[in-house]
């Protein structure tokens, strides 16, 4: 079609894009319009990111130089398969923290006290076998027991007495602490720890291998088979997702905020298990140290892997990348600055984890939030 002048004029389209064959009128662009505002060009720029996936794969790429280069500058004994399966062994402890930490994410909270909960976890488990003889079997139950009391008494804090979930557990984590120094007398346990015990925390049966690496493996597809193939896994996301709406839809947002701090307090316990297997001894003052890195490793992994959405595979996988560089770190003379490490991953992770939910939010809830209908209630 063409006007008087001969200039060409674009047919209007309906909302379903079909078209009526009609001249275009005011509010429909015609082929002389004027470019997309910069709104849309940034908008394409988005899904460029988008279609290739850039926000995931260009962190990861970042660590992969720098293994490379770390590889590259101290020779073959940084990515040597003896000191990787030894930095994924030293490192099982801070797998189950992470996991613990998504846990709790997924749900809507944040557990303060899952670092001393794991101290006080090690120290128990170190002196009920040494001191009291307690067989080894017997004091894991004792341990989970004790982790699921704490998680239990973090969740009646919050959703009972209403206390915010910070003041709740970074309470619990100061009383955690104090408890395992008295316990310990302010000393480090190393005497009289079972050997069966420390063997299989270190024992490497094939290779270079060591048999521990396969405890937190096996936890976190236990954890993944949790999170997304049942019903108590669907209601972690959905109340996290939106409280009220999931309630309004017969989910018991109590119950599985209280599950959910439950949980995640059993699993750092499970890593103080891990961490005195591996070891053969503890500081009672350790637990302080594994809450940066936890929640460094869960928001990372939830930002390169996930489209910001929390993940407890995405986060052990985070985990390890970060206690591999940190590694790399310690080969090139910089021993101490792993705290510094973690701390510009969180706070990296954090931002890149908010910039995803704001322009990727939308496919992201699409593709991996349950619908409510699905929510088995």
């Amino acid at each position: 079609m063409s006007d008087d002048r001969g200039v060409a004029k674009l047919p209007v389209v309906d909302a379903q894009g079909e078209s009526d064959g009609s001249p275009a009128t005011d509010g429909v662009r015609s082929a002389t319009s004027d470019p997309p505002p910069k709104s849309a060009r940034g908008s394409s720029a988005l899904g460029l990111m988008r279609r290739f996936r850039l926000h995931e794969w260009g962190t990861i790429a970042f660590f992969l130089l720098f293994f490379v280069i770390v590889g590259v500058d101290k020779g073959g004994s940084y990515v040597s398969t003896g000191n990787i399966f030894t930095t994924l062994a030293d490192n099982g402890d801070g797998a189950f923290l992470a996991l613990a930490a998504t846990v709790t994410l997924i749900s809507g909270q944040f557990d303060l006290s899952i670092g001393a909960t794991a101290g006080l976890s090690a120290v128990l488990m170190a002196g009920l076998t040494s001191s009291q003889g307690l067989p080894i079997w017997l004091t894991i139950i004792c341990v989970v027991l004790v982790g699921a009391t704490i998680g239990a008494i973090n969740g009646l804090l919050v959703v009972k007495l209403k206390v915010n979930v910070f003041i709740a557990t970074l309470g619990m984590s100061g009383a955690l602490s104090g408890v395992a120094l008295i316990y310990a007398h302010g000393e480090i346990i190393f005497n009289g720890i079972p050997a069966s015990l420390t063997n299989f925390g270190r024992q490497s049966p094939i290779g270079d291998f060591p048999t521990i690496i396969l405890v937190p493996i096996a936890m976190t597809l236990v954890m993944w088979f949790v999170a997304r193939q049942t019903v108590f896994g669907r209601h972690l996301f959905a109340v996290g997702s939106n409280a009220e709406s999931s309630r309004l839809a017969g989910v018991k947002v109590e119950r599985t905020i209280v599950l959910s701090l439950m949980v995640a307090s059993v699993l750092a316990a499970l890593g103080g298990v891990v961490l005195i297997s591996r070891f053969g001894s503890i500081d009672p003052t350790t637990g302080s140290g594994f809450l940066l890195p936890a929640y460094a490793a869960a928001y990372l992994g939830s930002s390169i892997l996930s489209d910001g959405r929390f993940s407890v595979v995405s986060a052990v996988v985070a985990t390890y990348l970060v206690a591999y560089a940190g590694s790399g770190l310690v080969e090139l003379g910089y021993t101490y600055s792993g705290n510094i490490f973690n701390g510009v991953v969180l706070v990296g992770a954090v931002g890149l984890n908010e910039f995803l939910r704001r322009h990727f939010g939308a496919a992201a809830k699409a593709r991996l939030e349950p619908k409510l209908s699905d929510l088995g209630v």
